[in-house]
């Protein structure tokens, strides 16, 4: 009995750890989900509301602070233009390839998305220097 019961706790703990790795690999963050979607559309412009909507996220105020801090990287460029969706003129944004020998950098989601994750959680924190 006891082989079965180890067998049986060694058998589900493997299950999870695979289980775990595939949630691992499809899921993506957010600015990740937002990068990839402009990078594989490189040159199209979007507005935050159209992102939202094809990305099928909840709040288009989370999406406006992911492609502002998006638009400060080299790989992507946010100005008043047309949105390829709507066709309406408003802020959007587009991934770009500003310089050469960045664009390996630029399309790879994974650069992009982790730098717009490190400026979020930055701008989330209060400024030390404000403190004192």
């Amino acid at each position: 009995m006891r082989k079965s019961i180890t067998t049986a706790i060694t058998t589900a703990g493997v299950v999870a750890r695979l289980n775990s790795s595939y949630a691992r690999m499809k899921w993506r963050s957010v600015p990740e989900k937002i990068s990839d979607f402009l990078i594989r559309r490189q040159g199209g412009t979007y507005c935050d509301t159209c992102i939202q909507e094809r990305l099928g996220l909840k709040w288009r105020q989370q999406v406006q602070l992911i492609t502002a801090t998006l638009a400060v990287t080299e790989c992507f460029k946010r100005e008043l233009g047309r949105c390829r969706t709507c066709d309406d003129v408003k802020q959007v944004i587009q991934a770009v390839y500003a310089a050469q020998g960045t664009e390996a950098r630029c399309a790879s989601p994974a650069h992009s998305a982790t730098r717009a994750q490190a400026s979020v959680k930055n701008a989330a924190e209060p400024d030390r220097h404000e403190q004192l």
